[in-house]
């Protein structure tokens, strides 16, 4: 819905512009609005996966320690069996 309201006052914008009339606060602010929203929309969305993805990295590095001591006890075995 905000991309709507920012392209129509886009397009209101750039009529004004090549009339060479003036900017309405209105305007404006149908502009710098859904503009701020998108922002606060996509800087929330970048802290979700930065956190998404720092739970990964600590899941990654529990697997890779678990596997590290799977392998060696495999190790072992196999030197025991020799």
């Amino acid at each position: 819905m905000s991309f709507l309201v920012f392209a129509a006052c886009g397009g209101v914008v750039v009529f004004r512009i090549a009339e060479g009339t003036p900017l309405h606060a209105w305007l404006m602010a149908g502009i710098l609005l859904p503009l701020a929203s998108m922002s606060l929309r996509l800087a929330r969305s970048v802290g979700d996966i930065h956190r998404d993805l720092g739970l990964r990295y600590d899941e990654v590095e529990q697997l890779s320690a678990r596997l590290a001591d799977q392998n060696r006890s495999l190790e072992l075995a196999n030197i025991k069996i020799r």
